[in-house]
């Protein structure tokens, strides 16, 4: 089975909607977290220490982030795209700014990649993208992060307040595996959060094909 279509089959709640918004509908529950091994320990009389510490590592996940610094620092330092699509808006911040990035100038800010865990396809998959408190800076917010309201490309809302946007594992992804996320696929930019993020359960913040970002003032 391709990944597209095992997708069409285990999206989450936001789904579709997010091509088509004439098919949006009522909101269901969240579904029950999967639930995971626990980690081996030390403890487990039945392994000898070698195999317990081999067992323990083999169960980490690998959540760490890897940071790409990229070479723009500010919205003035933006590489010139007239080519490109407009992908995402984000506006608001102390002044009332706006800027409008195309995929290009996404990939110049910094980047974080990091192999996580998606909960609407139970799969770990490696996703790229802008920590959300650099894309908050644009428009003058600090670096301890700010809250935002995100908005899909169908209009689908999520407020996501400040403390979950102060660490680089939230973070607005733009590849997958190293490529482009396609639109039916909750491309072009999505929210993510990588397994050691406090709130990294929480599948209400999970939003698919964001178009714009509103930074608190």
């Amino acid at each position: 089975m391709t990944r597209s279509v095992a997708r069409r089959g285990a999206r989450h709640r936001q789904g579709a909607a997010a091509v088509s918004p004439a098919r949006r509908g009522p909101r269901p529950a969240p579904r029950a977290w999967p639930v995971r091994p626990a980690r081996a320990t030390r403890g487990l009389l039945t392994l000898t220490l070698p195999l317990a510490l081999l067992v323990a590592c083999a169960e980490d996940p690998a959540d760490a982030v890897v940071v790409s610094e990229g070479t723009v620092r500010s919205a003035a330092d933006l590489p010139e795209d007239p080519d490109g699509e407009v992908v995402l808006t984000v506006s608001g911040g102390p002044d009332g700014q706006r800027v409008e990035l195309t995929l290009e100038q996404l990939a110049a800010l910094r980047t974080v990649t990091a192999e996580l865990y998606e909960p609407f396809v139970d799969e770990r998959l490696e996703f790229t993208g802008v920590p959300l408190r650099d894309l908050a800076a644009l428009v003058g917010a600090g670096d301890d992060g700010a809250g935002l309201d995100a908005v899909a490309l169908n209009e689908y809302a999520v407020e996501i307040p400040a403390d979950v946007t102060r660490s680089d594992g939230a973070f607005l992804a733009t590849l997958e595996g190293g490529e482009p996320i396609p639109v039916e696929e909750g491309g072009p930019t999505r929210v993510v959060l990588a397994d050691d993020h406090p709130r990294a359960r929480d599948e209400t913040l999970w939003i698919w094909s964001v178009a714009t970002l509103d930074v608190a003032p």
